[in-house]
């Protein structure tokens, strides 16, 4: 299976980041956006491990094109942005860029993002599945949105 998808909204986005962290257990990591050669016994075959932002933009992009954004950020230049931008993005929120949008989503998504770890210890099932539930959280709080925000252009 390939963490990259074709995928044509946020909210089908969503859905492949919950089951990307259930299939590579061992690749979601709260505390890092993007890494290579992370301390787990099992990761992805590119060997990189993401949170859930890094999983939206590995799923869109594919994990070395993410991996690729990470490594190149520049916070001088908006093209360059880096995994949390990207992933913001993907998301629909632009107020980090150009200033405007939904105070409460921009807030939602940095709770979603936060490197507060879920229970339980990175690389085992137990943590993949909590973080899995603050994901699934966040996505019936903005389905509607989710579900309006369509990927790479796609409708």
């Amino acid at each position: 299976m390939s963490l990259k998808q074709n995928v044509k909204n946020a909210n089908e986005m969503v859905n492949a980041v919950c089951r990307s962290m259930l299939d590579y257990t061992g690749s979601y990591n709260q505390g890092m956006w993007c890494v290579r050669n992370p301390n787990h016994t099992e990761v992805h075959t590119c060997n990189t491990a993401f949170c859930i932002a890094g999983f939206a933009v590995a799923i869109v992009h594919g994990p070395k094109k993410a991996w690729r954004i990470e490594q190149e950020k520049d916070d001088s230049d908006y093209r360059l942005q880096g995994i949390y931008y990207t992933a913001r993005e993907l998301f629909g929120d632009k107020s980090d860029r150009y200033g405007e949008g939904d105070e409460d989503f921009h807030e939602a998504l940095s709770n979603l993002f936060s490197d507060e770890s879920p229970e339980g210890s990175p690389g085992t099932r137990a943590y993949a599945r909590s973080g899995v539930q603050k994901v699934r959280a966040f996505q019936r709080e903005w389905k509607t949105r989710l579900l309006n925000t369509p990927i790479g252009g796609r409708k």
